[in-house]
């Protein structure tokens, strides 16, 4: 079950995800191969590229971590995630990690740990 509200002019779907806050923002027109961009820290900041390629029709989805700093359950539960937005939503079986700072570094070790969902 999820909430619907609005972030940045996209709707947003709020929902608990292993007792973690997560989010899958809808671009207004999805591409045809629904890709999507998985924001691996600080979901609000440097929203530069997100909102451009929301623009493009990529989905953004984001799942709460445990600690900024990077845990092997956060890729974990990242990996998990992901399965569930190919099942529920019909999303594309990669996606592309997007992080700025610590974000930066848990999507080089997510891309590392799971190379086959990037």
């Amino acid at each position: 079950m999820y909430t619907v509200d609005t972030w940045r002019g996209f709707e947003r779907h709020s929902f608990m995800f292993e007792g973690k806050q997560a989010y899958l923002v809808i671009p207004r027109q999805p591409d045809k191969g629904r890709r999507w961009m998985l924001k691996t820290e600080y979901f609000d900041a440097f929203p530069t590229l997100e909102l451009a390629l929301l623009e493009r029709g990529f989905y953004l989805a984001y799942v709460a971590n445990d600690t900024r700093w990077h845990t092997e359950e956060d890729d974990h539960r990242k990996a998990r995630l992901a399965a569930f937005l190919v099942k529920e939503y019909g999303l594309a079986d990669r996606c592309l990690p997007v992080g700025m700072s610590c974000g930066g570094l848990q999507a080089v070790y997510f891309a590392a740990r799971y190379p086959q969902l990037v």
